[in-house]
C-alpha cells in the first residue's frame, strides 16, 4: 500500500537500558479507506551500532510526517513532584499534584506507607491504588526506571513526536482480558518456560478477533521470540487504541497537568476499533 494512504502510523518504543541494544521500535499503520492496519516495521538496532541513541533517533527523523500519528513508550516522561519543580514545571501544577496524593493517601484504607513528592508520581498511585487490577507499577525513579527517563529525556531533545507514556504489561493485561484470552495467557506472556507458546496464542486470538490486522511472517515470528518485541507492538496498539477513544481517561478530580499514562478500556469492541 502507497504512504501516502496511511491516515497515521502509531509508534511503540520499548525503551532499555543505554547499554543494552534491545530498544525495540514497532509501526503500526492504519489505513482508513481500506481498513487496515498493518505492521509495517520492526526495528531493533544492532549490536554493532556504536550510538545505540542516534540509530534511534535516525529512525525517528525518516519517518513521514502524520498529523494523528503518536510515540508511545514505556520509559517515564515525568517526574515525581519535587523533582518536576527543579526543572521548572509550575507551583500551580506541583500544588495539585502534592495535595491529590496526601488526599488520596488519608482516605486509603488500609493506609499504604505515606506517598513521597520526591519518590511518586499521582499516576503511579492512581495504577496501583484506584484501578481494580491493582497493578503493580514501578516508580519513575527506581532503580530500572530512572535511567529509561534519563534517556529518554535525552532522545527527545532531538524527536519529534507527540510522546504518550504507558506500561505495556498493564495495557496487555487490558488487552488480553477484553479479547477473553485464557489465564496461561495472561500469567505467562513473559515467563522464560511459557513465554513463547503464550505469545503464539495471544497473537492468533488478537488476529481472529481482528482480521484487518496484518503481519508479515518475519514479524510475527519477531513478536513471539523477543519480549521487547512484543512490549513494542503492544504500545503501539495501544497508541491505535487512543486514537479510536479506546484508551481511559484521567479521573476527573486527577491533577489536570500532571502525566497521565495510556491505558485500554477495560471494555474493547473489536469489531469497532478499525
Amino acid at each position: 500500500m502507497k504512504t501516502s494512504e496511511i491516515g497515521y502510523r502509531s509508534y511503540g518504543l520499548e525503551l532499555t537500558g543505554p547499554r543494552v541494544p534491545r530498544s525495540t521500535i514497532a509501526v503500526l499503520d492504519y489505513y482508513p479507506r481500506s481498513q487496515r492496519l498493518i505492521l509495517s516495521d520492526l526495528m531493533m538496532p544492532r549490536d554493532e551500532e556504536s550510538d545505540l541513541d542516534q540509530a534511534l533517533v535516525d529512525f525517528f527523523q525518516d519517518q513521514p510526517k502524520l498529523s494523528k500519528s503518536l510515540l508511545v513508550t514505556n520509559a517515564p516522561l515525568s517526574f515525581p513532584p519535587l523533582l518536576s519543580k527543579k526543572m521548572g514545571a509550575s507551583h500551580d501544577t506541583i500544588r495539585q499534584e502534592i495535595e491529590w496524593m496526601e488526599h488520596l493517601w488519608k482516605q486509603l484504607k488500609p493506609q499504604p506507607r505515606k506517598f513521597l513528592d520526591y519518590v511518586h508520581r499521582p499516576v503511579e498511585i492512581y495504577l496501583r491504588h484506584q484501578c481494580s487490577e491493582r497493578f503493580a507499577f514501578a516508580d519513575a525513579i527506581g532503580s530500572n526506571q530512572i535511567l529509561l527517563a534519563a534517556r529518554m529525556l535525552k532522545l527527545r531533545e532531538n524527536i519529534k513526536a507527540k510522546f504518550h507514556e504507558s506500561a505495556p504489561r498493564a495495557s496487555f493485561h487490558r488487552i488480553a482480558k477484553s479479547l477473553k484470552a485464557r489465564s496461561f495467557i495472561l500469567k505467562g506472556y513473559s515467563s522464560l518456560s511459557d513465554g513463547l507458546e503464550a505469545r503464539r496464542d495471544f497473537m492468533n486470538l488478537l488476529q481472529k478477533k481482528m482480521p484487518e490486522l496484518f503481519i508479515f511472517d518475519e514479524s510475527l515470528e519477531m513478536l513471539v521470540l523477543h519480549i521487547q518485541a512484543f512490549h513494542a507492538f503492544i504500545l503501539a496498539l495501544t497508541g491505535h487504541l487512543k486514537n479510536k477513544e479506546y484508551c481511559e481517561r484521567p479521573p476527573h478530580n486527577f491533577p489536570k497537568k500532571s502525566n497521565w499514562l495510556l491505558l485500554p478500556k477495560q471494555v474493547i469492541d473489536w469489531e469497532r476499533v478499525i
